[in-house]
């Protein structure tokens, strides 16, 4: 469950980059990666609580 939770978290987040990046035009837009850093990092910490609080 934990390893299904992220390869979805990665698999969202690299659609949403994707999105961001290709309509900026660069990489180089920092608020982009600082926005993906910190949702992929509270998505799981997130993620990984709850399952371990109700695996159900």
């Amino acid at each position: 469950m934990i390893t299904r939770l992220v390869v979805q978290t990665f698999v969202w987040f690299g659609v949403m980059g994707a999105l961001m990046f290709v309509s900026a035009g660069t990489l180089h837009w920092w608020g982009a990666w600082v926005y993906i850093v910190v949702m992929v990092g509270l998505s799981l910490t997130m993620g990984v609580a709850l399952a371990r609080r109700d695996p159900g």
